[in-house]
């Protein structure tokens, strides 16, 4: 019941946001399948399904908790793409972007996974490594979605995010032919909620990871990847979201989240019936979900 998996928030914030959720993202399904198919399709609306589930929030904040608790989507391109949307919004509103480029992110993020749509299911939910060939199929999506983007008037930005991010600022990831330094503000941003979304989403690989081991695995490695003057204040303002929620820890117990901690992102202080846990003073403790 989301009534006990929410404890702590107000239901009714939880289910005003999950409400216009549910209805915008089946609004942006057809949209996106349009733009796959090189349809037409109204641009101008595209920043609205996301601004209006943002407008739905009394806090931002709660955007990042809310999404955890959203019910697992028949298609995962559709769904990825419109948290991204979501994500990147939270990330630029952080960073204190002016509306329009907000605008632009959203529409960006909504848009950079279209390619995904032509790749095959067989591939998206294999649940065994990859191929050579598979993954060179996989990768290709980054060039059909620049590819399809080409028939819409859009900016030229909001294509190379389609392009190139999966690319990252040490030269790893794809396309290979990409240089990292000219990657654009908007890729950069909706590469951290991309792989966010991804990692914290359940696949039929895998089950979804816990934001906390999320967080600490971007803190970890995440700096020469990705851009540190958006990753800093992105992972400030995540861990600062989850203070109040109930989590499962490894050994079975539920706890509360108390307080971040800045220096390990995946150890908060956190409370577990009368006692209070420094995770990071307790290496065999961890998160492994929320409630």
């Amino acid at each position: 019941m989301v009534d006990d998996k929410i404890s702590l928030l107000a239901i009714e914030r939880y289910e005003k946001f999950r409400t216009t959720y549910e209805t915008n993202l089946a609004e942006f399904t057809p949209i996106l399948m349009a733009v796959s198919n090189n349809w037409k399709f109204e641009l101008n609306i595209l920043s609205n399904l996301v601004l209006s589930c943002i407008a739905s929030l009394e806090r931002i904040s709660d955007v990042f908790l809310f999404l955890q608790y959203m019910p697992d989507s028949k298609n995962y391109v559709f769904s990825h793409s419109f948290n991204s949307a979501i994500i990147s919004y939270a990330i630029g509103s952080t960073l204190k972007w002016d509306y329009h480029e907000l605008d632009k992110l959203v529409v960006a993020a909504l848009l950079h996974d279209v390619g995904m749509l032509h790749v095959e299911d067989a591939i998206l939910n294999k649940t065994t490594p990859l191929t050579n060939s598979e993954r060179d199929k996989l990768t290709w999506h980054t060039f059909q979605g620049y590819q399809l983007l080409q028939a819409y008037n859009i900016s030229e930005d909001i294509r190379m995010v389609a392009l190139t991010h999966h690319k990252k600022l040490d030269g790893s990831g794809y396309p290979a032919d990409v240089n990292p330094q000219h990657l654009n503000n908007y890729t950069k941003v909706i590469t951290i909620a991309d792989m966010y979304g991804a990692m914290t989403s359940k696949r039929v690989y895998r089950s979804a990871i816990s934001p906390f081991e999320v967080l600490g695995e971007f803190q970890n490695q995440g700096f020469h990847k990705l851009d540190p003057s958006f990753m800093l204040p992105y992972l400030q303002f995540v861990s600062n979201s989850y203070i109040g929620a109930d989590v499962v820890l490894n050994n079975g117990q539920i706890a509360t989240v108390v307080m971040a901690n800045p220096v390990k992102l995946a150890c908060p202080l956190i409370k577990c019936g009368d006692n209070f846990i420094n995770l990071a003073e307790n290496s065999d403790i961890k998160i492994v979900r929320m409630v």
